[in-house]
């Protein structure tokens, strides 16, 4: 995982992030919170109250100087346009939902694995240990499965 482009690695984060929030609670769309997902990748978070119980979320750039923001709406806009949730936006993402694919994927548990968990649990507890190597690593190698997994069920 260590000759991975940067910008995959945080991709990885982002998705791992961005489902485990989903999965977490589905079937009710979800408001995906980029603030956990920058702070993993090192990105500052900086929190505007706005008034009237508002608050506005601006974020550095990543180690790379590259855009979180940017990265963190192409990540989603990815996930939206294959399949893996449903949203209302069209430029953006902010509320979604996991398709069925998405939730069955997520239900299963990982190939050649004696794990007891499924690929949602392990990657649910991946969010919470993530912006350490381990944590990192393990959100990877779960999104790979994910995606895998839906790009089958696809194909069938």
């Amino acid at each position: 995982m260590s000759d991975e482009p940067s910008n995959i690695k945080a991709f990885e984060v982002i998705v791992g992030h961005a489902l485990s929030q989903l999965y977490l609670k589905f079937p009710e769309p979800v408001e995906i919170d980029g603030s956990p997902i920058a702070q993993d990748l090192g990105v500052e978070v900086v929190e505007r109250d706005l008034g009237l119980g508002r608050i506005h979320y601006e974020y550095g750039p990543l180690s790379d100087g590259r855009s979180f923001f940017s990265l963190w709406q192409a990540s989603l806009l990815w996930l939206r346009d294959e399949g893996f949730i449903r949203s209302g936006g069209r430029d953006f993402v902010t509320t979604a939902v996991l398709t069925k694919e998405a939730l069955i994927v997520m239900n299963k548990f990982p190939e050649g694995l004696s794990h007891q968990k499924t690929i949602g649990t392990q990657i649910t507890e991946a969010a919470k240990g993530s912006g350490k190597a381990a944590g990192t690593t393990v959100m990877g190698e779960l999104v790979g499965q994910i995606i895998g997994g839906v790009t089958k069920s696809f194909l069938g």
